[in-house]
């Protein structure tokens, strides 16, 4: 999800729900229970920006109109390749670097500070196959908030890098279950929407998404290009750039695999 914002970093604090409601007897007060505050996440933007020059000559000559839409082009393509890296990075270290609750994105052990533990994360990490897709969204169909609370997420996408591209489109285009010979429906047909990201690093990891996520990217500035004369070489200047921060806040809403 993208979000504006107006100041130099935005935080979110995740919150820790309650079990199933008690029974409450006739003539008996209402239990009532503390909100257990959950983990803070800070997102501080960087400002990010890239520049040319073309020369006072390349001007003078009339061949400034002819490479100025191609500098712009150039130029919006670098920041929007910076914004597709922002994007990707949480998922390209998520089973690397630590969140706000001491573990990495994806993780078997999500602990709750009221107590007990959950996952978004196949036991055992295995390649894309129907197998491991089937396992993974078992995975999300039995995700719970604290007090073991079933959040029925409902994921909708499948997140792959281009290398399993094809596997994914067999998996979820087959009428058949992909290499059986016994005539057996396909139960991952459509289900999901394959969605290709060519900035995931890891080649043969793959993760589900529900479309209540936490995945999470705020502008601060919005891309803004510019263009100047230097005042001692009377070259024209032209620069792009913006203020953003990308992470998640909550893992729940994404689960992944990192491939065997």
């Amino acid at each position: 999800h993208i979000f504006p914002s107006k100041k130099a970093y935005e935080q979110s604090l995740t919150m820790e729900g309650f079990g199933a409601a008690p029974i409450k007897l006739a003539g008996v007060s209402v239990n009532y229970f503390d909100l257990t505050e959950g983990y803070k996440t800070t997102f501080t933007h960087a400002t990010y920006a890239v520049g040319a020059k073309i020369e006072y000559e390349l001007y003078d000559d009339d061949l400034y109109d002819a490479l100025q839409p191609k500098i712009a082009r150039y130029l919006a393509r670098s920041l929007q390749q910076r914004m597709e890296i922002l994007g990707a990075t949480p998922i390209n270290t998520g089973f690397t670097t630590a969140g706000a609750d001491g573990q990495v994105l994806f993780s078997t052990a999500h602990p709750f500070k009221s107590g007990g533990t959950a996952s978004n994360r196949l036991a055992v990490d295995a390649d894309l196959s129907t197998s491991s897709l089937s396992a993974l969204l078992t995975v999300m169909d039995t995700t719970t908030e604290a007090g073991a609370v079933n959040i029925k997420l409902n994921p909708t996408k499948l997140l792959i890098p281009p290398q399993s591209r094809w596997v994914a489109k067999t998996i979820l285009g087959s009428d058949q279950l992909p290499g059986s010979m016994d005539n057996d429906i396909n139960a991952l047909k459509n289900i999901l929407k394959p969605v290709m990201c060519n900035f995931f690093t890891d080649f043969d990891a793959f993760f589900v998404q529900d479309e209540d996520h936490d995945m999470t990217y705020y502008d601060r500035e919005k891309p803004k290009m510019e263009n100047s004369d230097d005042k001692d070489t009377f070259d024209a200047k032209f620069t792009i750039r913006m203020r953003s921060s990308a992470g998640y806040s909550d893992w729940r809403g994404i689960a992944g695999s990192r491939g065997a």
